[in-house]
């Protein structure tokens, strides 16, 4: 309620501005009541509040209290009653980043915010299918032993490792070399994970010039109404899968600290596919003043995976489940380090420092041989990435008022320093998990060092001529150095491995480009709650690692590849209805994409032409597409009664993608690969007193996994991905306050599908999706 301090009368139609969300206008009623669902993130929140004869002011609320009375004076402002309600659950589980963060601008960029409490995931594995599920657009691929690896991509971007997406924790990045080698082989926990949000092509201005988008995994931190909280997980499930969890946090003296752990084993569905995995990740946060926290995190994650290859097409016919490769290892090892720096300097304006350093190793041995040859027991071929990076991104970001309507400003600078090391060569002829080669300081096949350095600067503000209308232009500069300097061997082989030539080429390559990319938005927020929003914003994606230099028999790169450059473009109308019982988001979006790498099929040399894949520079491409998300309460929507719910969402999606130009022969007219025309999940979850059961569908329609569109080949490293569809089922019940089972069903009829062709690790060949399998969980909580 807002009341004049002179009379003690309330104020009618006050205008309430949330400086975390200024989006959107709130006002006061007739009576001076105002009432807003918020999520506290701090122990108080900002606003500013103005009214016709009074003075405008900023005022700060407490979360803690849910009603809460500032006075406002003639020609200054009285708030008598503003009533919050500070609750960490929405309605619908479908939703939109809020439009300002602390130091981020989301306002008419093409957004979606998932909060894995609000669904039924299950938490035993990262079943991408079923987090992701009010998403549209997303391609998953499905190969993973328990979701250890997370690979989405969206407008038919390729969902390997996600790398076409800028892949961040609380903010900062988390792949090996965002510039060289943006791929992420570590993936937060559900367990620890508080919310994920994703941001489409616009976020190029802010967060990197990457075509996919960004999308951040937002960590738990500890409660702080209570000193001490923990949390204990044990998980058991099909195929020897095993795996306990632990969390513990709290708060105290200004102290908010969680540390979290997290094992997990299992056996696989296939032979030669055990796996085990071991996650630490633990957050510190100071409050060493009002206006100024300190927050430091660290994460550990080390994982071993044996992988049972690839299959060919008839192989994966007959059966799905068998495996011709027992000496294929896979090792992880991920650290990050992080430090927050927040200073509020006013409730208008405020500085975020992040400095964050990755050190990382991936180790792949085995036989990379076409999966249609067996394997003759000689040397693996072993392939090492070392990876150390330190960064820092600093944003200040700044609230006016102009004509008493907020305007933001975002003023970010971002540099960063990478360094990688590339081997490959010859391992040993066991079929342990061995990473040694088999001499050391000449690894046979290749050598490289790889330096990187990046500097950007960016600018993006939302200027609003009305309390209804925003407009949010941005610019971004980037400079970017890449360098491959190093060996590698050419090795001509007969048809039963026999060694007929070794050449061997020493490079040393650099590339230093600087560039700029501009970006425009606008939205328009009916008095309904509905909005118009669009957006146009330019990519830029700098060659990979992988790009330049690999030896691989399946899989040969161009040695006269270029960067990819292109744009983002959406229109879209979202929002909640019906009290919060009804949110949509329908948007179409064109991608056009220049210097598109890609893979074609193509010949080795005489005599034997055995097909590869040859990454190059294929030519441009556009997908234009409809991306919509539909989610309501069909229970609360009609019938007043909030013991129960039951919410029913469709999110569909149609993507047409075609090359529409190339010096290849043959492309121009074909399909863009990775690209599913028709995509359809939709599902219903149930909620009563301590009971929660959802189902989902899913339905994806076939795709190329090459230029080409090559639909069948004798080593199925090129083919087909044919159309599939799957169910899965998730129960939980709250047995106690403090204890917690559940159960999940996945692929619940057993279909036979993959999603994934390989031409490398963990193939090469198709690899087949898990069959029916099902977990079952308690967790305790003190």
């Amino acid at each position: 309620m807002i009341m004049s301090s002179e009379t003690q009368t309330a104020i009618p139609f006050a205008k309430i501005y949330f400086f975390d969300d200024l989006q959107k206008v709130m006002r006061s009623d007739s009576n001076g009541i105002f009432q807003k669902i918020i999520v506290c993130r701090k122990d108080s929140i900002a606003l500013r509040i103005q009214a016709n004869g009074y003075e405008s002011i900023i005022a700060t609320i407490a979360c803690s209290e849910e009603k809460q009375m500032i006075m406002l004076q003639t020609k200054k402002m009285q708030v008598k009653d503003i009533i919050v309600n500070a609750e960490k659950n929405s309605l619908i589980s479908a939703n939109k980043v809020e439009s300002i963060q602390e130091s981020a601008i989301y306002e008419a960029k093409k957004t979606e915010l998932i909060i894995p409490d609000l669904l039924n995931p299950n938490k035993a594995v990262m079943l991408a299918r079923q987090l992701f599920s009010r998403v549209p657009g997303l391609n998953i691929w499905e190969s993973d032993q328990a979701g250890l690896q997370l690979g989405i991509g969206g407008r038919g971007l390729s969902p390997n490792r996600t790398a076409h997406f800028n892949t961040r924790m609380n903010g900062y990045d988390i792949a090996a070399d965002p510039l060289g080698y943006p791929e992420s082989y570590f993936t937060p926990p559900i367990e620890a994970i508080e919310r994920i949000e994703i941001v489409r092509g616009a976020a190029s201005l802010q967060y990197g010039p990457q075509f996919g988008g960004m999308i951040n995994f937002k960590m738990k931190k500890g409660i702080d109404s209570v000193p001490l909280h923990a949390e204990f997980r044990m998980n058991g499930g099909s195929f020897g899968l095993m795996g306990i969890s632990a969390l513990v946090g709290g708060e105290s003296k200004g102290l908010n600290y969680i540390s979290f752990y997290s094992y997990k084993q299992g056996n696989g569905w296939r032979p030669n596919s055990d796996f085990s995995a071991h996650t630490v990740y633990s957050a510190l946060s100071y409050n060493i003043s009002e206006h100024l926290t300190l927050t430091f995190d660290v994460t550990n994650h080390h994982s071993l995976s044996q992988q049972p290859g690839g299959l060919t097409d008839r192989q994966f016919q007959v059966d799905p489940s068998q495996s011709s490769r027992s000496r294929n290892w896979f090792l992880i090892d991920w650290q990050i380090y992080a430090l927050n720096i927040l200073y509020e300097i006013s409730p208008i304006t405020r500085i975020h420092s992040r400095t964050f350093s990755v050190i990382a190793q991936r180790s792949s041995v085995g036989n990379l041989q076409n999966i249609s040859v067996l394997d003759n027991g000689k040397e693996r071929t072993l392939i090492d990435g070392v990876f150390a990076n330190i960064g820092n991104e600093t944003r200040l970001m700044h609230t006016i008022f102009i004509n008493d309507i907020p305007a933001n400003i975002v003023l970010g600078a971002r540099i960063y320093q990478g360094y990688s090391v590339q081997k490959q060569g010859f391992g040993s002829k066991g079929s342990d998990a061995d990473f040694t080669y088999l001499d050391q300081d000449n690894p046979e096949q290749l050598l490289y060092k790889n330096p990187g350095k990046n500097i950007a600067g960016f600018l993006e503000c939302v200027i609003r001529p009305t309390e209804n209308w925003s407009i949010v232009p941005g610019i971004r500069v980037e400079y970017i150095a890449t360098y491959a300097n190093g060996w590698y061997k050419d090795r001509i082989v007969d048809l039963s491995g026999n060694l007929v030539q070794s050449s061997t080429y020493n490079e040393q390559k650099s590339n230093l480009r600087s560039f700029g990319l501009f970006g425009l938005g606008t939205s328009y927020v009916f008095d309904n709650g509905l909005e118009l929003y669009a957006n146009y914003a330019q990519n830029y994606r700098a060659m990979t690692f992988s790009d330049m230099r690999i030896v691989n028999p399946n899989f040969i790169v161009d040695t006269n590849l270029s960067d990819e450059k292109g744009f983002n473009a959406d229109l879209g109308i979202r929002g909640s209805l019906f009290n919060g019982l009804f949110y949509s988001d329908i948007s179409c979006f064109y991608l056009e994409y220049d210097k598109r790498i890609g893979t074609i099929l193509a010949a080795d040399k005489a005599p034997y032409y055995i097909p590869y894949r040859l990454r190059t520079n294929i030519g441009s491409s556009r997908t234009i597409g409809i991306e919509a998300i539909v989610e309501t309460d069909i229970w609360k929507l009609w019938i007043d009664d909030d013991s129960r719910s039951v919410k029913a969402f469709i999110n569909v999606s149609y993507l047409d993608g075609i090359y529409t130009s190339s010096l290849q022969t043959g492309i121009k007219g074909k399909q863009v690969e990775q690209v599913s025309p028709f995509t359809l999940r939709t599902g219903l979850q149930y909620e009563q007193d301590k009971l929660k059961a959802s189902i989902q569908y899913s339905y994806v329609y076939k795709q190329y996994s090459d230029a080409t569109n090559a639909e069948y080949t004798s080593n199925a490293v090129i083919g087909l991905i044919p159309s599939y569809s799957i169910m899965d089922i998730s129960l939980s019940y709250r047995l106690l306050q403090s204890l917690i089972v559940d159960m999940h069903i996945q692929n619940v009829f057993n279909e036979s599908y993959f999603t994934r062709r390989a031409e490398s690790y963990p193939g090469p060949g198709i690899l087949p999706s898990d069959p029916r399998n099902i977990t079952c969980s308690i967790q305790y909580s003190l």
